[in-house]
């Protein structure tokens, strides 16, 4: 799992688990969710965007440009 921040990668590591499954029930949390405040984001984020797919380096820099980044 990789997360980029404005097209550039912040942070990798291996997961042997899928981050988010395709089950129409699910939800799919960014930024919080938990019942305890001290696990909720404290900040703001925009433009987030999320695929069912894994995309290249390119293809992320390439989306990332897109919105001006």
């Amino acid at each position: 799992m990789t997360i980029y921040i404005n097209g550039v990668k912040s942070e990798s590591k291996s997961v042997t688990f899928k981050p988010a499954k395709n089950v129409a029930t699910d939800k799919f949390v960014i930024g919080g969710g938990s019942s305890n405040s001290d696990k909720n984001l404290d900040g703001s984020l925009d433009n987030i965007a999320t695929w069912n797919t894994a995309l290249t380096e390119a293809q992320i820099i390439e989306r990332a440009t897109q919105f001006g980044l």
